[in-house]
């Protein structure tokens, strides 16, 4: 555990949130030791690395705000977490211990009285050392890039992929949609999106459906092209989907010039200039 400048960056939802403490992986707790020395440096703890979050009492914060921040730690964790089925996050109060323990079910919350919190923490301690191996994700696998930022392998029908990275993230309960992005690989069609949510067995999933549909009579431009679907049962009345994109756009917000913008929107209403007159006129001008 380290409570220094190696604070909590690079979360897939852009949270500029900092607990308190975190637990964090010896392979990048030994390279953030390493480069703080070598280049005399500030560096982060990166979220996809960390085990576990604790938030101390603050004298500064009500009960509930201090209970509020501890929980959305520990649901920040889950959604940088895609290879965990759980996370844990603690509250560190005068009298007593809060752990909060998030799933995609939601979170349970557990009160530890003061004179049982050094056998609750001992047995906290020995489940993260042993990697938290009885909440792991299955097909998902942590690992390290070589520029020492997180990486997951991801293993799929269509074979393993390696060094993906976690592009987007959405709502970490429920469905739990992760987007990795994957690395570049040889072939006519490379998958260069792989993107997975949580549904309920009962739900028919359509989106490859739709996808393969547009693209019947030859690729649509402008809509990504789909090369796989999985769906795995996970517990009763949940599976898991998982497909595989040929495409990768850019997001909206990462466009670097206004007219670039502008064409994007253009593109979205093509068809459908009436909607936005305004636009077309811009448009006409450019």
């Amino acid at each position: 555990m380290d409570k220094s400048n190696y604070y909590a960056a690079d979360h897939p939802t852009s949270t500029l949130s900092k607990p308190d403490v975190v637990a964090y992986n010896l392979n990048h707790h030994n390279f953030l030791n390493k480069a703080s020395v070598e280049f005399q440096a500030e560096f982060r703890a990166h979220w996809s690395f960390i085990e576990m979050t604790v938030e101390f009492h603050s004298s500064g914060k009500s009960f509930d705000d201090r209970r509020c921040q501890a929980y959305s730690y520990a649901a920040y964790l889950l959604a940088a977490r895609p290879d965990l089925k759980s996370t844990l996050g603690i509250l560190i109060e005068k009298d007593c211990m809060i752990v909060f323990i998030c799933t995609s079910s939601g979170t349970k919350e557990v009160k530890v009285q003061k004179l049982d919190c050094p056998s609750v923490l001992a047995t906290i301690v020995k489940h993260l050392n042993k990697g938290q191996s009885k909440d792991r994700a299955g097909r998902i696998i942590r690992t390290m890039a070589d520029d020492h930022r997180a990486a997951f392998t991801l293993r799929t029908s269509r074979g393993i992929f390696k060094n993906c990275t976690l592009s987007m993230v959405g709502y970490p309960f429920g469905r739990r949609t992760n987007i990795f992005v994957t690395q570049a690989m040889s072939g006519d069609s490379p998958v260069r999106v792989i993107k997975e949510q949580r549904v309920r067995s009962t739900i028919r999933w359509t989106e490859k459906e739709i996808l393969d549909t547009i693209h019947q009579g030859g690729a649509y431009p402008g809509v990504v092209r789909t090369k796989f679907f999985d769906q795995d049962l996970i517990s009763a009345g949940r599976s898991k989907v998982r497909i595989g994109l040929l495409d990768k756009g850019t997001s909206f917000m990462d466009i670097d010039t206004p007219r670039k913008a502008l064409y994007a929107l253009y593109d979205l209403l093509e068809g459908e200039p009436c909607r936005m007159p305004a636009l077309t006129q811009i448009f006409s001008h450019i």
